[in-house]
């Protein structure tokens, strides 16, 4: 029977505890802890640090410490499945971290929504090697879809509060698994999806905004959707006993209808 189950990092104590060592005896010390999240639980996670202690056979000694897990923030309680699920409940399910802060309070878990902040800032840290990497297959598709809207941030350096800012979108086709990335920046300015889109060739779908003009590498597609909207505002625009006559505007309305029913747009 093997007296080291060949959990993660006993690999390199089993390399230095053979030949011609022999094993006189190990405790457990200096305890790591993690809080972790699943099914609406939370589960305290402890990893014994295993402390060998061996012998030569020429009455030499030493003591070899097992690697304790690599901690997902090191110094705190933060686990991957932790971070995971709050990071998940703020920009999927749109929980702010002040009402995560009291539901975890309710699971008996005193966290401040100050250390959930920097949990997710640390969590961004780790997702930007699959952001970028996701990037890079979006600039290898020859269809994407690009869009901005006005955005908020309090405490900015250098910026007051009530300052504008953009938040960019860019995401592929109906084709393959979906590829949807967000890029924030101070301004509007057309340099934004220049520098984003670098490497681009094909088509862009776009709302008209002139940012996207001259582009380089670009097809700009309009979009059906906001071409739409304009004969539903000049149809609204109408007194109510010409709305349901035949005219210009109802008649465009009719056909975009019938094209979002056959699913073109």
């Amino acid at each position: 029977m093997d007296m080291f189950p060949r959990t993660e990092g006993s690999k390199d104590i089993l390399s230095v505890l053979s030949s011609p060592y022999r094993v006189r005896s190990f405790h457990q010390s200096n305890r790591q802890k993690e809080t972790t999240y699943k099914r609406h639980r939370t589960y305290e996670i402890i990893f014994p640090k295993r402390t060998y202690w061996g012998e030569f056979f020429h009455d030499q000694r030493t003591i070899v410490t097992a690697p304790m897990p690599a901690p997902v923030l090191p110094g705190s309680l933060a686990s991957p499945t932790a971070m995971a699920c709050i990071m998940s409940q703020k920009y999927v399910e749109g929980m702010p971290l002040y009402r995560q802060e009291k539901q975890f309070y309710r699971l008996g878990v005193e966290l401040s929504r100050q250390t959930l902040a920097n949990w997710v800032l640390h969590g961004a840290d780790w997702l930007s090697l699959l952001y970028e990497r996701m990037h890079d297959h979006l600039l290898k598709r020859d269809i994407l879809h690009a869009d901005e809207t006005t955005l908020q941030v309090l405490r900015e350096p250098g910026r007051a509060a009530e300052t504008t800012s953009y938040l960019w979108l860019y995401r592929t086709g109906r084709e393959d698994p979906p590829i949807i990335l967000y890029d924030y920046q101070r301004t509007r300015s057309g340099e934004h999806p220049r520098k984003f889109l670098d490497g681009f060739k094909g088509y862009i779908h776009v709302d008209g905004y002139a940012g996207y003009n001259g582009l380089p590498n670009f097809t700009l597609v309009g979009c059906w959707a906001h071409a739409r909207r304009k004969y539903d505002e000049a149809l609204k625009a109408l007194p109510a006993s010409a709305q349901s006559v035949s005219t210009v505007a109802k008649e465009g309305l009719d056909f975009f209808n019938c094209l979002l029913l056959l699913n073109v747009i």
